[in-house]
Formats: C-alpha cells, sequence, structure tokens
C-alpha cells in the first residue's frame, strides 16, 4: 500500500481496567505506531434514543492492516474526536489492507 493517500493520523485507543480487570471507562491510548488512514467516505445522521436525539458521523478509512484492531477499541482522530469502531474489513483476505468503519457520536 502506498504512503501517498494515507493522509490522516489516527490513534488507537482501549479501556482500561481496574485491578479487578473490569473496565472502568477511561480511554488510554495504545502505545504502538500511530496509524496513518486515508478517508474513504464521511456520513452524518440522527437518531432517536431514551436519552433524546443525538448525531453522529460515520466515516470509512483505508489503512494498512493491524492485527491488533477489534471493535473494542476506538479511534481517535488528531483533531481529537473519539471515534468509536462498528465495522473492520480486511480486503481480500490479504492482511495488508483493511477498511475500518467508525462513528463519532455527538450529542444534540
Amino acid at each position: 500500500m502506498r504512503l501517498g493517500p494515507l493522509r490522516h493520523r489516527l490513534f488507537l485507543l482501549e479501556q482500561g481496567r481496574d485491578s479487578g480487570g473490569n473496565i472502568n471507562g477511561v480511554w488510554s491510548e495504545v502505545v504502538k505506531p500511530k496509524i496513518w488512514a486515508e478517508k474513504l467516505t464521511e456520513s452524518s445522521g440522527t437518531r432517536k434514543a431514551a436519552a433524546g436525539e443525538f448525531g453522529y458521523d460515520t466515516v470509512t478509512y483505508r489503512m494498512r492492516y493491524r492485527s491488533d484492531l477489534d471493535r473494542t477499541k476506538a479511534l481517535r482522530s488528531f483533531e481529537g474526536r473519539v471515534m468509536t469502531i462498528v465495522g473492520i474489513e480486511n480486503v481480500r483476505d490479504l492482511n495488508q489492507q483493511l477498511l475500518v468503519t467508525v462513528r463519532d457520536r455527538q450529542a444534540n
């Protein structure tokens, strides 16, 4: 995969755990190389929930393959947006490229 279109810098986050191994809800950055990605698509929408209506942005990124990426982690953009991973596709199962779909929730 050529580096040219990989213009977006992302950071991999995982939820912290307390001494008992339970998730404490605090996101921390994984100390691995930063992720460079190409933004392919972006869309917006709104949803109604019990707590009210909220907006969200859905973005799909193409990046180099990483074996440590799964849906329990999140991505943070260079601008500070924290995005939940909602889908990961290993392109042609070659372990070279990933298409990662993320959702950024924003309260209205």
